[in-house]
């Protein structure tokens, strides 16, 4: 049950991560549209 949960922590940590990182891209992009 431990090894289940420690797995499931790391899947969340990697999704939040990369949810991050999209989020940080698409604003990046807008921004870069914006300012031309």
């Amino acid at each position: 049950m431990e090894d289940a949960d420690s797995d499931a922590d790391t899947d969340t940590y990697f999704f939040n991560g990369f949810m991050i990182l999209a989020g940080q891209t698409e604003l990046h992009c807008l921004y870069e549209k914006w300012k031309l």
